[in-house]
């Protein structure tokens, strides 16, 4: 039978995977009846076509995962193991469900003429620094125990303990460079109503940078437990029964409270979004012929993005920015880290 440690980290990873679900399940007509996602449609029949497709490809890669997830558990119930493997098919849905939202808002979009909605205004990017959405004593209290909890397991030279900690600190860095991305993007603003649609985005902008940073505090919690379970592994391992529980409750508890705090903030925000009856201002692609190899890959130094919307699948890469570099190498460090711990909880 499963241990109860195992069983609790696996059912919150199920929630965790059914909240993103339902997130963007409810996202898709948010803004009310005749509406998918920022594309109002007047065929009720074409967009509820594109909302039933939308939402297939959401719940067939759930189904596989929770299948795999439900199988895995019955057969290697350790808490490493799931921890290893389940952790890292969490973050692959994560990225799946990304995508998969990403090219339902483009192809809605190409469906209806590029003159729709109001005139639009694109604004050049301001100077929106890290530092000024982020807590200042956050970030040296921060720095501070990460360094330290990172010490104290890397003296530890246990193997396992070392390959999460590394993973747990990996994810931190991946909390900053997603808020240094999201700062960076451009806004287009319609001519009407541009002042209200700024503040919107500003106090969508601000609750992001603090969501982002609660889960950076969560990994650093982590990274303490697992330097205090390094120091005093034999107490640790006596009372395992009742310590392993606790954490997990106290995870559940703090990620509900995460949960609960977004989304009483966000509600209000949702509101007047839902307020604003018009198509949101979008910027076309206003240099196709930079697009190369197919649409695959996009050359022009001049514009900020990673990823622009173009090629065959709505997605190309600025191949001369030089954060689309930074960004490749982060993921290519999460690949070899999934290998690693896929190999770890096998073994």
């Amino acid at each position: 039978m499963p241990h109860i440690d195992a069983l609790v980290l696996y059912a919150v990873l199920v929630v965790l995977r059914a909240w993103g679900l339902r997130a963007r399940w409810k996202l898709a007509s948010l803004r009310g009846d005749g509406w998918f996602f920022d594309t109002h449609f007047e065929a009720d029949a074409a967009r509820g076509a594109l909302l039933g497709r939308y939402r297939l490809w959401l719940l067939i890669p759930s189904a596989i995962v929770e299948a795999i997830a439900l199988a895995d558990v019955l057969i290697a119930p350790s808490m490493l193991h799931i921890a290893w493997i389940h952790g890292p098919m969490t973050i692959l849905l994560g990225v799946v469900r990304t995508i998969t939202l990403r090219n339902f808002v483009l192809a809605a979009r190409e469906t209806q003429p590029r003159t729709e909605g109001a005139a639009r205004v694109a604004i050049s990017l301001e100077t929106r620094r890290l530092a000024d959405y982020s807590s200042r004593t956050f970030e040296l209290l921060n720095t501070a125990i990460v360094v330290a909890a990172l010490a104290i397991v890397l003296r530890g030279q246990w193997p396992p303990f070392i390959l999460l900690a590394i993973v747990l600190v990996y994810a931190e860095l991946g909390g900053l460079l997603w808020k240094r991305g999201f700062l960076r993007r451009a806004v287009a603003v319609p001519a009407e109503g541009a002042d209200e649609f700024l503040r919107l985005t500003e106090e969508a902008r601000r609750l992001m940078a603090g969501t982002i940073d609660w889960l950076r505090g969560l990994c650093t919690l982590a990274l303490v437990l697992l330097a205090v379970r390094s120091l005093f592994w034999q107490e640790w391992e006596q009372r395992a029964v009742v310590i392993g529980p606790a954490v997990l409750v106290l995870y559940a508890l703090l990620t509900s409270i995460l949960f609960v705090r977004h989304t009483r903030r966000s509600r209000p925000l949702l509101a007047r979004i839902r307020a604003l009856q018009m198509p949101a201002p979008r910027r076309p692609l206003l240099d196709p012929e930079n697009l190369h190899l197919g649409g695959l890959v996009y050359v022009n130094a001049d514009n900020p993005a990673v990823v622009v919307n173009g090629g065959p699948f709505r997605v190309a890469l600025n191949v001369v920015n030089k954060l689309t570099y930074v960004y490749l190498a982060y993921w290519t460090g999460w690949a070899v880290l999934i290998g690693r711990m896929v190999r770890g909880g096998r073994g």
